[in-house]
This record gives C-alpha cells, sequence and structure tokens, in this order.
C-alpha cells in the first residue's frame, strides 16, 4: 500500500491503525533487544538533529530507567512502553500537564512536549509502502505524472527553491500545475514567494520542493474528484465554495486560488456560483477584501488572462452593489472600523474605474452616502467616509460643514470621523478647500485648536490614527501648511519627529497642569 508508517499510527489519528508502527516492524524483524536499543538511538538522533541537548549521561540514564523499569514490571524483554518511560524519566525535567500519549490511544494534543513529540515521531518510523507496478491506478495519477515529467518536476526533482516567471508562457503553465496540486493538498512543493492578490505587482514565484512521501497515495485519493489535474482542481474549489456560504473572506481566496490555477472554462461555474455569493455576504469588512480581490484582477491583471473578463466583472458589480446595501444599514459601534473603511474604498474605486459592470450609478452612490453621512445613528468612521466619498466622486459638498458640526456636537468622536474622510479622499483631503475657498488644512487645524484641554488629550489617539492615513511626505506638507499659517519659519520635518511619544508627552503635560492647579487650591503656587 502506498502509505507511510505516519500515516498509519494511531498517534497521527488513525483510528485503525497501530500506535508505534516502525518500532513493531523493528521488533518483528530484528526482535526485542534490537527494537528497544534502535529506539533509544532514533530519539536520540531525532533530538540532537533538532538541537534539542541530549548528553551521553543522559542516554546512560535513560538505558538505567529502561532496565529498571522492565525488571520491576516483570518483563522478559525491555518493551516499547519501557524505553518510552525510561527515555521520558531521563530527558525531560519540566512537569508535565497531561499523560504521557502511549498511555492511551488518540492524537498528540496542542501543546505537547517537545521531547515527548519526537519521541513518538521516533516510534512511528519513516518507511513508505509502494504499489505493485501491475496495480491499476486512477487517470489522475498518470496524468499528474505525464505533467510533473514535461515540466521538469518529476523525479529527480529540483534539488533546492526555483523561481518562476509568470510573465513566461511555459513559466506560468508550470506554476497552474502546482497550483492545482496545493489546492488538491498533494504533497511534494511549497510556495514561499509570490503574488499575495489580484492587485500586487508581483511577477515571479519561489518555490521549495520538499518530501515527496505520500505523493501517490494523496494523488491515488485525489483520483476520485476527476480524472485530469485541471478538472479535480476545478472540482475542489467548486466544494470549497459551497462549504463557505457567506463567508467572505474565504471567498476572497478561493477567488485567487481559482485564478492562480488557471482551470479555464471548468471556472466559468465557480465564478458564476461566486458572484451569487457575494450578494448574501451579511458583513461589509470582509465583503471589502472579495472586491479588493475581484476588482484587482479585472482592471490590473496582465499575468493570468482574466482582466475584463464578463465573469468576473459579475463578481465586481454583486459585491459593490452589497457594499453600499450593508454600509446604509450600519448603525451603533464606536473606534474605528479599518475593514470596512477598505471595502468603502474598494467600491469608491469599482465606481471610478469600472461603472459599466455596476448597478448603482454615481449619482445613486453619491445619495446613499449623503443619507449614511446624515444619519445620526451611524459610527462617526462611516460617517465621514461617507463625505470622503461624495468628495472622491466629484460631487459638490463642503466637507467643512460636516467637521463644524460634528466638532460642536461631539469632539470625542472628530478622529473616528476624519479616519473615515482620509480613508476615503485623502488625496482632496491636502489639495481641496471649502466653499469659501479656505484650505480645509486650515479648517481642521482651527477646530483642533480650538478643542478644550480635555478635549483634546481625550481625542489625540484617535487624531494621530486618523493622519496615519498620510504617508510621511504628504504629513510633512501639512505640518509646513500649519507653520505657514502661523507666521512661524522652521522645518516641517522636526515636527515629525518627537524625542518622546507624544501621548506620553500629553500626560506629562496634564499631570503637571494638575499640579500647578492643587498647588494654587493650597495657596502654594508660584506665580505664573
Amino acid at each position: 500500500m502506498p502509505y507511510s508508517f505516519r500515516q498509519l499510527d494511531a498517534f497521527a489519528g488513525y483510528q485503525s491503525g497501530m500506535p508505534s508502527p516502525g518500532y513493531y516492524q523493528q521488533l518483528w524483524e530484528a526482535g526485542p533487544q534490537a527494537a528497544a536499543q534502535g529506539l533509544l538511538r532514533s530519539v536520540a538522533e531525532r533530538l540532537r538533529a533538532r538541537r534539542i541537548p541530549v548528553s551521553t549521561a543522559d542516554l546512560i540514564a535513560a538505558r538505567g530507567l529502561t532496565q529498571g523499569l522492565a525488571l520491576m514490571r516483570g518483563h522478559a524483554h525491555e518493551t516499547r512502553v519501557d524505553v518510552l518511560d525510561g527515555l521520558a524519566g531521563a530527558l525531560i525535567s519540566d512537569d508535565l500537564d497531561r499523560p504521557l500519549p502511549w498511555t492511551g490511544r488518540g492524537t498528540l494534543s496542542a501543546g505537547t512536549h517537545p521531547v515527548v513529540v519526537e519521541m513518538v515521531a521516533a516510534c512511528a518510523g519513516e518507511s513508505e509502502g509502494q504499489l505493485h507496478p501491475d496495480t491499476p491506478l486512477p487517470p489522475l495519477v498518470h496524468d499528474v505524472a505525464e505533467q510533473l515529467a514535461r515540466l521538469g518536476l518529476a523525479d529527480p526533482a529540483p534539488e533546492g527553491p526555483f523561481t518562476i516567471d509568470l510573465t513566461d508562457a511555459a513559466g506560468l503553465t508550470r506554476s497552474q500545475v502546482l497550483h492545482r496540486l496545493r489546492v488538491l493538498g498533494i504533497p511534494g512543493f511549497t510556495r514561499v514567494f509570490g503574488p499575495a492578490d489580484g492587485s500586487d505587482p508581483v511577477f515571479t514565484e519561489r518555490w521549495e520542493p520538499g518530501r515527496a512521501g505520500g505523493r501517490e497515495a494523496a494523488l491515488i485519493e485525489a483520483g476520485a474528484y476527476g480524472a485530469r489535474l485541471d478538472e479535480a482542481a476545478s472540482v475542489v474549489l467548486g466544494q470549497r465554495a459551497r462549504a463557505s456560504g457567506t463567508e467572505a473572506g474565504a471567498l476572497a481566496g478561493l477567488l485567487f486560488d481559482a485564478v492562480l490555477c488557471g482551470v479555464g472554462p471548468l471556472c466559468d461555474e465557480l465564478l458564476e456560483a461566486l458572484a451569487a455569493q457575494v450578494g448574501q455576504v451579511p458583513e461589509l469588512g470582509p465583503l471589502g477584501e472579495v472586491l479588493t480581490a475581484a476588482l484587482g484582477l479585472w482592471r490590473h491583471d496582465r499575468v493570468f488572462g482574466v482582466a475584463r473578463g464578463r465573469l468576473l466583472g459579475s463578481v465586481v458589480a454583486g459585491a459593490a452593489d452589497r457594499v453600499f446595501w450593508l454600509a446604509e444599514g450600519l448603525h451603533g459601534g464606536t473606534g474605528v472600523d479599518f475593514a470596512r473603511l477598505r471595502a468603502l474604498a474598494a467600491a469608491r474605486d469599482a465606481l471610478l474605474h469600472a461603472p459599466e459592470l455596476l448597478s448603482v450609478t454615481r449619482e445613486a452612490a453619491a445619495e446613499a452616502a449623503a443619507r449614511i453621512g446624515r444619519d445620526p445613528r451611524a459610527p462617526a468612521d462611516l460617517r465621514g467616509a461617507a463625505v470622503g466619498l461624495r468628495w472622491a466622486l466629484g460631487v459638490p459638498d463642503d466637507p467643512a460643514t460636516a467637521v463644524q458640526a460634528l466638532a460642536s456636537r461631539a469632539a470625542d468622536t472628530l478622529g473616528d470621523w476624519l479616519a473615515g474622510l482620509f480613508a476615503l479622499a485623502r488625496e482632496e483631503v491636502t489639495a481641496g478647500a471649502t466653499g469659501d475657498g479656505e484650505p480645509l488644512i486650515d479648517v481642521l487645524d482651527g477646530i483642533v485648536s480650538a478643542l478644550a484641554e480635555d478635549d483634546f488629550l481625550t481625542g489625540l489617539p484617535a487624531l494621530r490614527q486618523a493622519f496615519a492615513f498620510f504617508p510621511p511626505r504628504e504629513r510633512e506638507r501639512i505640518a509646513q501648511r500649519l507653520l505657514q499659517r502661523r507666521g512661524k519659519h522652521g522645518s516641517a520635518r522636526s515636527l515629525l519627529r518627537t524625542t518622546a511619544d507624544p501621548l506620553l508627552l500629553a500626560r506629562a503635560r496634564a499631570l503637571e497642569e494638575n499640579v500647578a492647579r492643587l498647588l494654587d487650591r493650597h495657596g502654594l503656587g508660584a506665580a505664573r
């Protein structure tokens, strides 16, 4: 059978298996004395290979404990449990919070002592069975063998990591085959570098060959999905789509996996299912991940051949429509939710760069944003994002009016509101002006400067978080504008580099003010 001892080990979860098959194979072939000595040697080699200290004195102690336990238990020869208990007594000095695994059955639990893990692995052995050459195999096994041989990935496989150029047709084909094997769970190759999503400007992948043990068994099992590699990968992706339901994070990963696998016409049904499922996603933030991935591929893909695809466009359309529907019904909550801001930003990009795909128009989106911005029950960051969306869409609106109204009502939410505004209209803020021609930065400076001391300290963390949306160069330009507004000269960059945490400085100033007021109350204060 093409299975390894480790797969058949009861400690690995195979309920019909025997524990420690490697040990019992050696017991069968060489007898109890050789099996006990071989197990002791194997454990020592595995621990030393993983840089876990095992001295000669430790092994002498383990050997002595093993022999003593065998005599005490009345065993004619040292058994597996005698050897394992002796090793555990000699090598483990820590307190164990669970019984040793060989005292029962079942898989190893999380947090098992590393020495125990290596002891169990040593008992399992490294042997792997092979089918007789005349045994009939599923067509998938032959298809994969032929493709790997043709692409130079079969035995002998590449000895070390190798790089694939995705802009080359041959390289793209190799990548698709490897990703199909990955989706099917076939061991042998691991991707360590490559594009993370459809908008990632990375055109190379780096793969590492690994142990091919268990590949034949995995391929035989995967043969139930189809006779060809592309067909089997498509079926597995379809099952994942049905299992994910409306879980947006899983749908986003599934979408990009389908593109990486390049399953061609077989992917059409999958994309149709995704387009239907995104219309039922219940959460705004995760939905933004799907929209970002789909829109990035639809707009920018020049590698995988899916740019401007009809079915991919339907995923974009369904996700964008759902974003506006969910955003308008969102109420309550405090703080900044970056996931939902990214979802609004993705919907903005869809309106600006793919309006022909969407059923919602710019005008309809601007009206929805206006309703969100006026809704007092909507989160502050979402209201700010709604104002920023209208501005990004070119709809005449004066955000200064909204800022002034918000500041007069709840200064502690000003930073959250600004975070939403900056997330959707950062460039418009730095270059924009109010209806009277006053730069918006000046308006914001006036509002912040007018805050009471306590209100400023309360809102300072949120304000810092909001201005973190600006890259360093833009923050320097804002600082330069603030210096000019105050008629001062100096380096704007120095304002961005304090000698301590600004929050710590603010707390120190507040402490000094409290101390000064206390001294004044008792007539001990100095003239100020």
